[in-house]
């Protein structure tokens, strides 16, 4: 059993999920409950790239829409990825997740949260291929929100990296977010989408021994929310 506590602009939500391996997980709020397993069709297709919240509008959706959304997102991510393959940009692109990791060591100094220099150059160039893919014709009003996510590595005190990586995703977002960044034609666009949370160390990466993979496990992600009443 997991309580997690997202907020979200003004709103603060509060729910509760199960865990129960290969056959899904429960989720509750205390006032609605969501069964979902890994075989949905929905889920598998999406990822990440969709909220809690919009889960039963997702599993009231039919196959066909489902597909049109899930062939969008798959492009999307094509998209921005040979982009930043182009760029010669070191992004890593979890298709199936749908999570953009920018490592750590890039951005921040040890157990800093300011980005440095380098880190400052390599956001600059991020953010300005992200935009100009999300936003132009063929993708624009396709997402919804755009949530810059940290998360440390398992080592230190847990409340620390939760101070940590939540320090880490604000700085990102807000240099994002900053004259410095030239994405003025979308900046309107940018202060509205963009939320950022930390996480400490619940989310890992694994190696493929299944240990954590503590370099991997340092980094900043970005996760778009896809608008499903598009």
């Amino acid at each position: 059993m997991t309580y997690r506590q997202r907020e979200s602009g003004t709103k603060t939500y509060q729910y509760v999920y199960f865990f129960c391996d290969s056959d899904g997980i429960i989720l509750t709020d205390g006032s609605h409950t969501y069964y979902y397993t890994d075989q949905d069709r929905n889920g598998n297709q999406l990822g990440n790239n969709y909220s809690y919240e919009q889960l039963q509008k997702l599993e009231n959706m039919s196959e066909d829409k489902v597909e049109e959304i899930a062939i969008k997102r798959a492009n999307l991510l094509d998209d921005l990825a040979q982009a930043y393959e182009d760029a010669g940009l070191n992004v890593t692109i979890d298709r199936e997740s749908g999570e953009i990791m920018l490592d750590s060591a890039i951005l921040f100094a040890v157990n800093e949260s300011e980005i440095s220099a380098d880190g400052k150059a390599f956001l600059k160039q991020f953010i300005e291929i992200y935009t100009n893919i999300v936003f132009n014709e063929k993708y624009n009003g396709f997402i919804s929100k755009i949530l810059v996510e940290g998360h440390t590595d398992t080592s230190g005190d847990y409340e620390h990296n939760v101070e940590l990586s939540k320090d880490r995703a604000d700085s990102v977002m807000n240099y994002c977010l900053s004259d410095e960044c030239d994405v003025a034609q979308y900046a309107q666009q940018l202060a509205e989408m963009m939320l950022s949370e930390g996480y400490s160390c619940d989310q890992p990466i694994y190696d493929a021994e299944g240990n954590v993979d503590m370099d991997a496990s340092r980094r900043v992600t970005f996760r778009f929310l896809i608008n499903l009443d598009a």
